[in-house]
């Protein structure tokens, strides 16, 4: 398997197997944690609550592509004054923070990689001293490219960045000749259950228009955390390299007239973000028995962040001033032609069927269960606690 996408590719084969986990301290400052997470938070249920399928985005990817843009448009345009808002801190704190933040990410997750591209049009005039100094910062690698050359040199540049896994269809970036500039994230993790014992079954799942499908679902009966309020029901899995997926679904209740909807949910980014804490904090408690069942799902998702934008900052596009906003960058901004800011995706949660005795954490009876029939919220966060993707499962 191949270990880099573009620009944002996720494979979760999360395959049974054994291992006693590890969560770590966190290096980063603890007033900057809570700001990244309520960046990714309210990032995440924006962007997630507006689509109708399923589809998966990466806090990471937005946040590194932000705080990159952030340190090479002018420290005095309205663009930095509106990024500064929207990432929560301002381009000292990040980059000092930057180090702690991505060694936090990474601290010993065995099945998470992913790196930082800048590709600037060659033959251009730009400020190559300010690309030199913000690389050694943000620690991204830095291409001359040439955009003109099209679509194919583009196709070729991923194909080649994702060593062959991926060749994005030519289709993907009709319009690439007119860019000049590019940040680009490319981020893969393949995790692998904590845990034996998962197998699967044939179960139905009810989607929001009352509708239903029958589909294949892994069940496992193990030792999880747990965790609800009046919203929010979750159990939160152990994987072997101490990183963590965690379910969360409308709490059910016997009325159908009281249901509790999936955007509900992604509504409310401070209350989820308070029950991603709240289920952090659980994994220093003792896990308890249950059987959870849960569809195997996979697919492909593109997200455009305009709306977000559009939301959070009161504009879709985010370069169309450049000779306002990047004049230290480069020496004629007038024409400069900044490639949006875009997640294309692609997941699979499923399972390699193993049978095999009960280990010591099971027993014949479990003292709970919890099934995902309806549409509901993933969180993969890292061992030190950080959301890498969030997603939502609307259908299988």
């Amino acid at each position: 398997m191949k270990k880099w996408f573009f620009p944002l590719v996720i494979s979760f084969s999360l395959i049974s197997c054994s291992s006693k986990v590890q969560h770590f301290e966190r290096t980063m400052d603890e007033e900057y944690y809570h700001r990244l997470l309520a960046f990714m938070t309210d990032t995440g249920t924006q962007i997630l609550s507006k689509e109708s399928y399923n589809s998966v985005y990466s806090p990471i990817a937005l946040y590194d592509q932000l705080s990159i843009l952030l340190s090479l448009c002018d420290t005095d345009s309205d663009l930095s004054w509106m990024l500064q808002d929207l990432l929560g801190d301002d381009l000292e704190t990040i980059s000092s923070q930057w180090e702690a933040y991505h060694h936090d990410i990474t601290n010993r997750l065995d099945y998470y990689s992913f790196t930082n591209s800048v590709l600037y049009q060659e033959g251009k005039e730009w400020n190559q001293a300010l690309l030199e100094e913000q690389k050694k910062r943000f620690q991204y690698e830095l291409y001359g490219f040439d955009f003109s050359q099209g679509k194919k040199k583009f196709s070729s540049f991923i194909e080649e960045k994702t060593e062959g896994f991926l060749s994005p269809s030519e289709n993907d970036f009709s319009s690439i000749e007119e860019y000049h500039f590019a940040l680009i994230h490319t981020s893969y993790y393949q995790g692998e259950w904590l845990q034996d014992a998962a197998e699967t079954i044939t179960h139905t799942f009810h989607l929001e228009d009352k509708s239903t499908k029958e589909g294949i679902f892994i069940e496992k009966k193990e030792k999880v955390h747990y965790g609800n309020d009046s919203q929010i029901e979750s159990v939160l899995f152990d994987c072997q390299d101490g990183s963590s997926l965690l379910l969360l679904r409308p709490y059910q209740t016997q009325n159908d007239e009281n249901q509790i909807f999936l955007n509900t949910i992604l509504m409310d980014s401070g209350r989820l973000m308070r029950f991603i804490k709240h289920m952090q904090e659980e994994q220093n408690q003792e896990p308890q028995l249950m059987r959870v069942l849960f569809p195997q799902w996979k697919g492909e998702s593109h997200l455009s962040f305009s709306s977000l934008f559009q939301e959070l900052l009161g504009k879709e596009d985010l370069f169309e001033t450049p000779e306002q906003t990047f004049t230290f960058l480069i020496q004629d901004p007038t024409d400069l032609n900044i490639m949006p800011l875009q997640q294309w995706a692609k997941w699979e949660i499923e399972e390699k069927k193993i049978t095999i005795a009960h280990g010591p954490y099971l027993q014949k009876q479990q003292e709970k269960e919890i099934i995902f029939d309806s549409p509901f919220l993933y969180v993969l966060l890292s061992n030190t606690g950080i959301p890498l993707y969030m997603g939502t499962v609307r259908d299988i």
